[in-house]
């Protein structure tokens, strides 16, 4: 007689809340850089799985994170990358919200400013800014805020009537530096958050229409 010994399944125990939080905040740059590249169809992913995946959390910071699948879901659902634009600066306005009322929430490290002053640097220069834009609205953390802010003030390459520049293209590139004036007198959160959805907005603009921007992740 022969007995077969079948291990119960088990299920794996759930990840630690850091984790999920880990992820989530993964998923939401991923859509801020899709946006920046041009890329709906990502974004609109991107934040979709945000909506649809709740982590571990107890306390009031439920009624925060219900909140914040709200704003995503609305930026998963928009048909223009204005609207996911909009969507991605509320989930980042959102996170910050709930890691000031949880006394919480992610450490972002200092990040070298690329130096040099070619179009392709200019370019990464932009990036830096709204990464660290990002980190003031989702951290939240002013001072980055403030550094991403005074990134933008700097002179931009092309200006509207300079010779073999695109009028649209130049005009584009102006509202992106005014974007630092703007972002840097920006006092409350909404205001804050209407900025940064407009400047990802413009990047991508700006990206569709000269076939350039970063790869989409």
């Amino acid at each position: 007689m022969f007995v077969w010994l079948v291990p119960f399944a088990t299920a794996a125990p759930p990840k630690p809340v850091h984790a999920q939080m880990q992820e989530h905040l993964a998923a939401a740059e991923a859509a801020r850089d899709a946006v920046i590249a041009g890329d709906l169809a990502t974004a609109q992913k991107k934040m979709a799985w945000i909506a649809d995946n709740e982590p571990k959390l107890s306390g009031g910071a439920v009624a925060q994170f219900d909140t914040l699948q709200e704003r995503a879901r609305q930026g998963a659902e928009s048909t223009t990358l204005m609207g996911a634009a909009r969507g991605v600066a509320e989930v980042a306005g959102r996170c910050g919200a709930c890691h000031a009322a949880m006394n919480t929430g992610p450490l972002f490290g200092a990040v070298a400013i690329p130096e040099g002053s070619d179009p392709k640097t200019h370019m990464q220069r932009h990036q830096w800014a709204a990464d660290r834009l990002w980190e003031g609205l989702a951290a939240p953390d002013r001072g980055n805020w403030t550094a991403g802010a005074l990134m933008l003030l700097e002179e931009p390459m092309h200006r509207p009537g300079d010779p073999g520049v695109d009028p649209g293209v130049a005009a584009v590139a102006l509202r992106v530096h005014q974007f630092g004036s703007d972002t840097l007198n920006a006092l409350t959160v909404a205001e804050r958050v209407q900025l940064y959805g407009d400047f990802l907005a413009t990047c991508a603009a700006c990206h569709q229409a000269t076939g350039g921007g970063p790869k989409s992740p």
